[in-house]
């Protein structure tokens, strides 16, 4: 196609016009697979849209390694505590590969995870919140994103200090996105099941919804889709109230869905049957495994930040 010429013409070319050619890549898909959730034809379309930008995606290579080698640059001369070699890339595309967002979303991210407690909560303390099993496994979703599935109504942040809740989702995102070069690329699809929610399952506490937000804000992490699937309409009266204070960047990203849960076929918009989590019909071989066991199977040995400032604490504690 046109398209995929453009993106092998650019593999030479500066960082942000191939940023600026996937993200119109990704555009012709996500676009075809809004027509298919609305009932219109266009989500095979979708797929194979996907499937042939993902064919030339190694055009993108050059470009990323500028775009990195930047941003390590501009890292180093900001002064900051610079981030492992394996989440470079991933920092990269938080920001679609503009170097001096980048970079400041880093300096972000290292202030948050010291100011919000993220590194002084245990892996032991995580895997307490995990086990009310909020967080589901599955697979990819109609454009190939990685998904992260998330049942609200089995999870009561207001229980939870909101160091923890930062770092469960920061742990979450990266275990999607570390050292994942197609992963960045497409970036992560949230997928919100509302199903049965009430007020035990947020938090009107001014210092959770003050961390959330930051956390959500300062987290090296390219997310690309979010999908709200049952929302109740107390929800939907609230979010029309209240989307304008959500970043247009964010507020973009948003779709609605509902759907029988025994319907494998009503989540099709989202992704393909084989791909939904277990409680949803998917393969218990594939998704029995209790996410947060996975999680830190993905980031063992990783090298992140708030792991880093944690060790650096327990160091400054024996000392």
């Amino acid at each position: 196609s046109g398209l995929r010429a453009r993106i092998v013409v650019a593999s030479t070319g500066d960082a942000m016009v191939q940023a600026a050619l996937w993200r119109e890549a990704a555009g012709v898909a996500e676009s075809e697979s809004t027509k298919g959730a609305d009932g219109a034809e266009g989500g095979d379309m979708a797929r194979l849209v996907a499937d042939d930008v993902a064919i030339d995606d190694a055009a993108l290579v050059e470009g990323e390694e500028d775009a990195v080698e930047r941003l390590r640059t501009a890292i180093q001369v900001a002064g900051a505590q610079p981030p492992a070699e394996a989440l470079l890339l991933q920092l990269a595309w938080a920001r679609q590969l503009d170097v001096e967002r980048a970079a400041d979303l880093w300096r972000r991210h290292v202030e948050a995870t010291d100011c919000l407690g993220v590194a002084d909560v245990s892996d032991a303390d995580v895997t307490n919140a995990y086990a009310a099993g909020f967080c589901v496994r599955s697979g990819l979703d109609v454009d190939g994103r990685p998904m992260i599935w998330v049942r609200l109504a089995l999870a009561e942040p207001g229980k939870l200090a909101s160091g923890l809740v930062v770092r469960n989702t920061w742990l979450a995102q990266d275990a999607a996105l570390y050292a994942n070069a197609d992963a960045n690329r497409r970036g992560i699809c949230f997928v919100y099941d509302l199903t049965g929610v009430g007020l035990r399952n947020v938090s009107a506490d001014p210092m959770h919804v003050r961390a959330a937000l930051w956390g959500a804000t300062s987290h090296p992490s390219h997310i690309s889709r979010v999908w709200l699937v049952n929302a109740p309409r107390t929800f939907l009266i609230a979010w029309a109230a209240l989307k304008h204070f959500v970043p247009i960047e964010v507020r973009c990203l948003v779709r609605f869905l509902s759907a029988q849960l025994s319907d494998v076929d009503a989540f099709s918009p989202i992704c393909a049957a084989t791909e939904l989590p277990e409680y949803l019909g998917g393969d218990p071989e594939r998704f029995g495994q209790p996410f947060v066991d996975w999680m830190f199977e993905r980031l063992q040995g990783a090298d992140l930040a708030y792991r880093a400032l944690e060790a650096g604490k327990r160091g400054e504690d024996t000392e």
